[in-house]
Protein backbone atom coordinates (compact mmCIF):
# COMPACT_ATOMS: atom_id res chain seq x y z
CA UNK A 1 0.00 0.00 0.00
CA UNK A 2 2.67 2.30 0.87
CA UNK A 3 4.06 1.90 -2.54
CA UNK A 4 1.01 2.46 -4.76
CA UNK A 5 0.97 6.33 -3.54
CA UNK A 6 4.90 6.58 -4.88
CA UNK A 7 3.54 4.45 -8.12
CA UNK A 8 0.81 6.93 -8.35
CA UNK A 9 3.03 10.24 -8.10
CA UNK A 10 4.90 8.94 -11.16
CA UNK A 11 1.98 8.29 -13.26
CA UNK A 12 0.74 11.75 -12.41
CA UNK A 13 4.01 13.56 -13.27
CA UNK A 14 4.16 11.40 -17.11
CA UNK A 15 0.37 12.56 -17.03
CA UNK A 16 1.28 16.26 -16.78
CA UNK A 17 4.17 15.77 -18.88
CA UNK A 18 1.87 14.50 -21.80
CA UNK A 19 -0.69 17.20 -21.16
CA UNK A 20 1.89 20.02 -21.04
CA UNK A 21 2.87 18.73 -25.02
Amino acid sequence: AKSDGHERLQETKYTLLVLER
